[in-house]
């Protein structure tokens, strides 16, 4: 290039190069915004499917907070009736609680 710089027409070829290395550097930087792009909606997609199975896990964590609840409130039912049958046992056996 620097011998068509200094050849016979250069006054052509000084305009001409500037104005493709600007369309090259523009390339360049095109390429290199699409690359980031690419990598970005990359990035976004995982963020994504790893937020989807977050959300799956705490809709199945609720599902197992809300079972182990009923079974508390099941238990607690069945403790209180067992203390109230103890203390009609009690009654009838005339033990001071």
């Amino acid at each position: 290039m620097a011998g068509m710089i200094c050849g016979g027409n250069a006054g052509q070829t000084r305009s001409k190069l500037p104005q493709e290395n600007v369309e090259n550097i523009i390339l360049e930087h095109l390429r290199y915004v699409r690359g980031k792009i690419d990598q970005t909606a990359d990035d976004v997609r995982e963020v994504k499917n790893r937020l989807a199975n977050l959300e799956a896990t705490q809709g199945t964590t609720l599902q197992h907070i809300g079972h182990l609840s009923s079974m508390l409130a099941q238990q607690q039912v069945a403790f209180d009736k067992m203390t109230e049958r103890i203390e009609r046992l009690e009654e009838c056996l005339e033990i001071a609680a």
